[in-house]
């Protein structure tokens, strides 16, 4: 329990206390919900910040020899078209992952174990990178 005089309980059940590491296995740490909000949230905002420095290179590249106002606007369009691509990207692929990994446990393995991130990240590579399959012309 987090703070029972105030009557605030941590975890699904009041009072969940775990002496053993087998009893921790028994229930698991976040919801489906929960885990996909943490993997996309942290993974849209660190994909949004590695973009923008990415854009933030490519910015002063493309403007180098320019006026000060087109280097600022250039460099301005680049971190938005770089920081946003990249980051919608790494939000989509943690979704995905959040959601095979989920589907792993209470499907396919019922135990938390490396074998479900190992199924996650294979279908979600799989999924993801098929849609890139090329049409012959």
């Amino acid at each position: 329990t987090v703070a029972p005089a105030l009557g605030v309980h941590g975890g699904r059940e009041k009072n969940v206390d775990y002496l053993f590491a087998d009893e921790f296995l028994d229930y698991r740490k976040k919801t489906w919900g929960q885990q996909m909000m943490y993997w996309a949230g942290t993974s849209w905002i660190l994909g949004g910040a590695f973009g923008g420095l990415q854009g933030v290179v490519e910015g002063l590249k493309q403007s180098s020899g320019k006026s000060m106002r087109l280097r600022i606007n250039s460099l301005l369009n680049s971190v938005g078209k770089r920081g946003l691509l990249i980051a919608n990207t790494a939000g989509v692929i943690a979704l995905m992952l959040s959601s095979f990994e989920s589907f792993s446990y209470h499907f396919i393995t019922q135990d938390e174990s490396p074998a479900n991130y190992a199924i996650a990240g294979a279908a979600t590579g799989l999924l993801f990178k098929s849609t890139k399959i090329r049409t012959p012309p």
